[in-house]
């Protein structure tokens, strides 16, 4: 019996919200065949700006970039880890003082 009362509770409140005006506003917009239209072509160019990323992605030049940028960080990242090193040993030394 509960499951029945809970069941019905339930479509109603599915009734009361598919009811309410901001649902109804959403359901107009959402079926509006400009706003469709305008979905689709932004899928088309977002598919056309994928395949132009990736085909960039692959230029040699892009991957050159990328090799020599990646090089630079390792290096950043090394000098960065010896200037705290540095300073990490000074800073024990002052304290020992």
């Amino acid at each position: 019996m509960k499951n029945v009362e809970i069941s019905r509770k339930l479509d109603e409140l599915l009734l009361l919200i598919e009811q309410d005006v901001a649902i109804q506003e959403y359901k107009e917009i959402e079926n509006n065949l400009e706003l469709l239209d305008l979905i689709k072509k932004t899928k088309k160019y977002q598919q056309t700006a994928d395949n132009s990323y990736d085909e960039l992605n692959k230029h040699p030049l892009i991957m050159e970039y990328k090799e020599k940028l990646k090089h630079a960080d390792d290096l950043l990242q090394h000098i960065t880890y010896l200037l705290e090193s540095e300073i990490h040993k000074n800073l024990l030394m002052i304290s020992k003082r």
